[in-house]
């Protein structure tokens, strides 16, 4: 379980957004560097990102009591190989990946009372590894290693779970009580995976 809370404060009409992403590297292509007596392969890194990005347009309305929010959350997996891997191929010795990434994007507009609270779900990531494990050394014998060797089939599924609790903030009245600003973000979400 992941929960994160960030905050944001937002001018009507603005656009933001909150990224919680992580980067995986891995191996995209092979440099041959030339030496004066032989040549090498340099391997080439490139990187990956992966989670979740939140992309909002909030407007005030006229009577200031809704927010009229754009919301676009996206969420980036990379698919890897049965043995956890990213995909790829052998050039000169050097394992060169080829990543498969998911994008699952959703955009929609709602409108929400000031200090209500939204909530969307739906977006599942799910994810399936086979692992295999075993007596080091018994389950690499020819015959004998069914009996020391395990393998089965991890099947992970999550799903993904955002908060949005717009307050409006009218300048005049956060300046009298600037204790006000501190403790209630204009913009508060919370973005979970369960």
């Amino acid at each position: 379980r992941t929960l994160t809370a960030p905050r944001l404060t937002l001018f009507n009409g603005q656009r933001a957004y909150v990224s919680v992403q992580t980067s995986q590297a891995y191996i995209s292509g092979v440099e041959q560097v030339v030496s004066e007596n032989a040549t090498a392969p340099q391997p080439e890194i490139s990187y990956a990102p992966t989670g979740t990005l939140l992309d909002v347009d909030a407007t005030v309305s006229h009577d200031r009591r809704y927010v009229t929010l754009t919301l676009r959350p996206q969420v980036v997996t990379l698919n890897l190989n049965d043995n956890g891997e990213i995909s790829g191929t052998n050039v000169s010795g050097v394992f060169i990946g080829l990543p498969i990434i998911t994008l699952q994007d959703i955009q929609t507009t709602v409108s929400v009372p000031d200090g209500g609270t939204l909530l969307i779900g739906g977006q599942k990531l799910t994810g399936e590894v086979e692992r295999e494990m075993g007596v080091p050394v018994l389950s690499k014998l020819p015959i004998i290693n069914r009996a020391f060797t395990n393998k089965g089939k991890l099947r992970d599924e999550e799903t993904l779970l955002i908060l949005i609790k717009p307050q409006i903030i009218i300048q005049d009245e956060a300046e009298q009580d600037p204790s006000r600003r501190l403790e209630e973000p204009a913009f508060e979400t919370g973005l979970g995976v369960d």
